[in-house]
């Protein structure tokens, strides 16, 4: 069979030439924004940059890491910019005019531009899921870690903790040290459904070890029929819990550095034990309507 002739094969090569002048105006836009990005973040972080004086390598590190997530953010403006441009730019020139004479409507000719910002759309939609919660992360680690020169996340000393195991247990730490992987000034309490205290473990201090929790100087305490507290006083114990140190020491991330499904899974198990997720939940609608504004 030979080549398509006729109609058809013209509104064809109108597509193409629709398509690739408009791909040249996104290009063009994700340029431009671009540098604009740079720019301003380096204005931002000037202050930061001069005080603590880091090696130019971590902050091209630091601008070229938040670079995809600011474009991303962007994208919606650089896709209308350039949709408005192209329409322009076909206005001026008569080339609508044209596309209208040869019985092309602005509706067919509108097609592939819908098309080209569909596939946009999803695509935005795709990386989000993917690639830009790691780059958002890794941003963050080299802010935190090589310019400021603060410890990662997950090293760092945390203070007065309370931690929610379950709807009847609760956990409260003085302090949760990561690389000892240790806790100071532990205290576990047990609760019936009815908000009843049914046992209380205190200790100064606890180990983890492959084989549990090494508790030092502690007291255990249990409450019996009729209100009676049972005592139990050790120096060193090891004991099992259902928390292991991963579960106390997992930092956790910002939604910025979270897809969609790690962030509805995030808010499901604070809705499960009772807090509030507001906020959240405004997080978790905008990873879906974000790319569709595009």
């Amino acid at each position: 069979m030979g080549r398509v002739r006729g109609p058809r094969a013209s509104t064809y090569i109108v597509d193409r030439y629709l398509v690739g002048q408009y791909l040249t105006f996104i290009a063009i836009g994700i340029g431009v924004a671009s540098v604009l990005i740079l720019v301003v973040d380096l204005i931002q972080y000037l202050d930061r940059f001069l005080r603590s004086k880091p090696p130019f390598i971590y902050i091209l590190q630091h601008l070229l890491y938040r670079l995809p997530g600011s474009l991303y953010e962007g994208l919606p403006i650089i896709v209308l910019i350039s949709t408005v441009l192209l329409f322009l730019t076909l206005t001026q020139q008569r080339e609508l005019d044209a596309l209208k004479a040869a019985g092309i409507s602005l509706y067919r000719a509108s097609l592939p531009i819908l098309l080209v910002a569909f596939s946009i759309s999803v695509t935005s939609g795709l990386l989000q899921e993917t690639v830009l919660p790691g780059l958002n992360a890794k941003a963050e680690e080299v802010d935190r870690v090589k310019i400021r020169g603060n410890q990662p996340r997950h090293l760092q000393r945390q203070t007065q903790i309370w931690y929610r195991s379950s709807d009847t247990r609760f956990l409260r730490m003085e302090l949760l040290d990561p690389i000892e992987r240790s806790l100071e000034g532990l205290l576990v309490v047990n609760i019936s459904p009815r908000f009843r205290l049914l046992d209380r473990l205190d200790a100064s201090k606890a180990l983890w070890t492959d084989a549990g929790w090494m508790l030092s100087n502690g007291v255990y305490r249990q409450i019996g029929p009729g209100n009676r507290v049972t005592v139990d006083a050790f120096t060193e114990r090891l004991v099992t819990m259902p928390e292991q140190i991963n579960d106390l020491v997992q930092v956790q991330k910002s939604p910025e550095t979270m897809s969609f499904l790690e962030l509805r899974l995030y808010v499901s198990r604070l809705a499960e034990s009772g807090h509030q997720v507001g906020k959240y939940l405004v997080q978790l609608d905008s990873k879906l309507s974000f790319p569709s504004s595009t």
